[in-house]
């Protein structure tokens, strides 16, 4: 999984296939906002988002 920037907003993309592209701001409700720059400052929080766990299984 990676993230990234998709029109402006931070998204994350799975590693498998068939390769999905998750909204953040909206898989999160709102925990994490749309601003690809701005997770950066709540990195280890992002980290600890039990979603990411998931999304490549």
């Amino acid at each position: 999984m990676c993230i990234g920037n998709l029109a402006g907003r931070l998204t994350l993309f799975t590693a498998t296939a068939p390769v999905r592209a998750v909204d953040v701001e909206k898989a999160s409700a709102g925990r994490f906002g749309s601003d690809p720059q701005a997770v950066f400052a709540v990195w280890k929080e992002f980290l600890g988002w039990p979603v990411l766990r998931h999304l490549d299984r």
